[in-house]
């Protein structure tokens, strides 16, 4: 068989896809996609995929967690900090930087007494 002649018989006819949809390519290609989508729904409802889909996300947050208990140690023989220990002082700093608001704030609050008194004293 040519294979020129092969190629333009597949080219001709895989154009039908190209061409809005028409002729024996395009049927085939819309029964395909049908039946495919047939076949994945039934697969995403089965039990057995969920139930393995399920397996799967558990083992792979295992690992995740095994891989970042790992990290943290490694860190810790390395004398640096984690995420965790970053979060940490991120929060402890919040909390004094509010906290050194509300003095400030208190301060402030006092600040005309505290004028009033000196002016007072002879």
């Amino acid at each position: 068989m040519d294979p020129n002649a092969l190629k333009s018989a597949w080219t001709q006819w895989m154009s039908g896809l190209a061409q809005g949809g028409q002729g024996p390519a395009a049927q085939v290609y819309r029964e395909w996609e049908q039946w495919v989508g047939q076949q994945f729904d039934k697969l995403a409802r089965s039990e057995t995929f969920l139930g393995q889909t399920a397996k799967a996300l558990e083992g792979s947050f295992l690992l995740k967690s095994q891989f970042d208990r790992a990290l943290e140690g490694s860190l810790k023989a390395m004398r640096m900090p984690s995420a965790g220990d970053l979060e940490a002082i991120h929060k402890r700093l919040d909390a004094l930087e509010r906290r050194l608001d509300q003095l400030a704030d208190q301060l402030e609050a006092q600040a005309p007494k505290a004028a009033a008194k000196r002016a007072a004293k002879p």
